[in-house]
C-alpha cells in the first residue's frame, strides 16, 4: 500500500469571512500533474534454487576418483568424478587399427591396379594369342590332310578341340586384362567406403564413452548431496550428486488473490531475510504463475535475485514489498496541504485569488499526494505562503514550479 505519512503542516484557524481590504498574499505555486502511485504489498515468501538436478552417469563403470564433496561450490564444466577407462582405451586402440585398415583398403581400391598387374595380364593375353594361332594353324593343316585322307577323322576332331580351348583361354585372359585395366567396380569401392564409415562409428562410440567416463557439472552451483564413493560400480543412469544453482537465485512469493491482477512482470521487489539483518535486496518479478496454491488462495510470484556470494540459501524465509501496478491519477506536492481545525485542505489560485479545496483523505508517495476532487491538470496549487490564505484573498505568485513535475512513482 502507499505510505501515509504526516506532511510538514502548519495549523491554521480557518477564516470563514475575508477581511475587507486585505493586501495580496505573496505565494509560490505548483501545477497539478499526472502521477502513477506505486502501492507496495507486503507478502511472505521462500528462497528456492532456480535449478536443482540429480546428476547421473551416461556410461557404466568402476569409480576411480571423486573430486568434490557436499557443500562445495563448482563451476560449469568442472569434473566431479571419473570412471576407470582402461578397458575402453584398449578397445579404442583396436578400433583405431581397424579403421586405419579399412581406410587403406579404400585407398587401394580408389587407386586402381598397379602397373605390374597390368603387365602380367597383358603377358597372359599375348601367350593366349600365340597358343590360339598355333592351334588354328594345326587345325588348318589337319583339315588339309583329312581331305586327302591322310589324316583320320579322329585327328581332325582333336585339332578342332585344341583350337576351341585356345580361343576360350584367349577370351578368359582378355577379360582379366580388361578388368585389371578398368580397376575395381563401383560397388566394390562403395562397400569399402561403407566399411570405413562403420569402423569410424565404432571408434567414435568408444571415444564418446571415454569422454563420458568423466562426469562434469552442467552449470555453476553447489553440491548438496553426494551418493558415490571411490571403488563403487555405477550402472548407466545411476545418481551421483545433487547440484543446485545458487546464482542467480529465486524467491517465490505468495500473493493474495485480490492483488494478483496488479502484479506485473518486471515490477521491483524489495526483499529482506533474517539471515541478513538490516539489508534490503532488490529484485524484479520474473514470472507470475497463473495457478493458485490449493486451499490458500494465493498465487506464486517468482522474483530473481543476484547471489554471487551464496548468501541466500534455498529454504530461507523471506519478506517482500512488492510494487503493484496502479493507474495514473492527478497529484500535487505535499507542501500544498494546509491543516486546519476543520480538516485538511489545499488552496488553488484562480483569477488571481485563493480558492479553498477540501482534502478529506491523503494518499502519499514520498513528497507527492493524490489531488483532491475539484482540481484539474494544470491548476496551480499554493505550496508556500498558504498558511496566510483565506478564501477569496488576492495572491501574488512569486514562484511557479511548473517545470518540476516529479513524474511517476518508483
Amino acid at each position: 500500500m502507499a505510505r501515509i505519512v504526516p506532511p510538514r503542516l502548519t495549523l491554521v484557524v480557518p477564516i470563514l469571512f475575508a477581511p475587507q481590504g486585505a493586501p495580496p498574499a505573496k505565494v509560490s505555486v505548483a501545477p497539478v500533474f499526472e502521477y502513477r502511485f506505486v502501492s507496495r504489498l507486503e507478502v511472505l515468501g521462500e528462497v528456492e534454487a532456480i535449478r536443482e538436478v540429480a546428476l547421473g552417469v551416461e556410461v557404466e563403470g568402476l569409480i576411480e576418483h571423486v573430486a568434490v564433496d557436499e557443500g562445495e561450490r563448482v563451476e560449469a564444466g568442472q569434473a566431479l568424478l571419473r570412471l576407470n577407462t582402461d578397458i575402453r582405451k584398449i578397445r579404442l586402440r583396436r578400433a583405431e587399427a581397424e579403421l586405419e585398415l579399412a581406410r587403406q583398403q579404400l585407398e587401394e581400391y580408389k587407386a586402381g591396379n598397379r602397373e605390374e598387374d597390368v603387365r602380367v595380364a597383358r603377358a597372359f593375353v599375348a601367350e593366349a594369342v600365340a597358343r590360339k594361332d598355333e592351334a588354328d594353324e594345326q587345325l588348318a593343316r589337319v583339315m588339309g590332310l583329312h581331305k586327302t585322307e591322310v589324316a583320320s577323322e579322329k585327328a581332325l576332331t582333336a585339332a578342332r578341340a585344341v583350337a576351341r580351348q585356345a580361343a576360350a583361354a584367349l577370351q578368359r585372359y582378355q577379360a582379366e586384362l580388361d578388368r585389371v585395366v578398368a580397376g575395381p567396380r563401383a560397388e566394390i569401392v562403395a562397400r569399402a567406403q561403407q566399411s570405413v564409415a562403420v569402423e569410424s562409428a565404432k571408434h567414435a562410440e568408444i571415444a564418446d564413452e571415454i569422454a563420458k567416463s568423466s562426469l562434469k557439472a552442467p552449470f555453476a552451483g553447489a553440491v548438496t548431496k553426494r551418493m558415490v564413493e571411490v571403488g563403487g560400480y555405477l550402472q548407466r543412469g545411476a545418481s551421483t550428486f545433487t547440484l543446485v544453482q545458487m546464482d542467480p537465485i529465486r524467491v517465490v512469493l505468495a500473493v493474495p488473490e485480490l492483488s494478483i491482477a496488479r502484479v506485473r512482470v518486471g515490477a521491483e521487489v524489495e526483499i529482506t531475510v533474517d539471515a541478513l539483518p538490516g539489508e534490503t535486496l532488490v529484485g524484479k518479478v520474473e514470472a507470475v504463475v497463473p495457478e493458485a496454491e490449493k486451499g490458500a488462495r494465493t498465487f506464486p510470484v517468482k522474483v530473481k535475485l543476484a547471489n554471487s556470494k551464496f548468501r541466500l540459501l534455498p529454504g530461507m524465509a523471506a519478506r517482500a514489498k512488492l510494487a503493484l501496478d496502479d493507474k495514473k491519477v492527478l497529484a500535487i506536492p505535499s507542501d500544498a496541504i494546509v491543516q486546519t481545525a476543520v480538516g485538511n485542505l489545499v488552496y488553488v489560485v484562480r483569477d488571481g485569488k485563493a480558492v479553498r479545496v477540501p482534502l478529506p483523505s491523503i494518499k502519499t508517495d514520498g513528497d507527492v499526494i493524490e489531488a483532491p476532487k475539484g482540481l484539474a491538470k494544470g491548476d496551480k496549487v499554493v505550496t508556500r505562503g498558504n498558511e496566510q490564505l483565506f478564501p477569496g484573498r488576492p495572491v501574488i505568485v512569486l514562484e511557479d514550479s511548473g517545470d518540476k513535475n516529479p513524474g511517476d512513482g518508483r
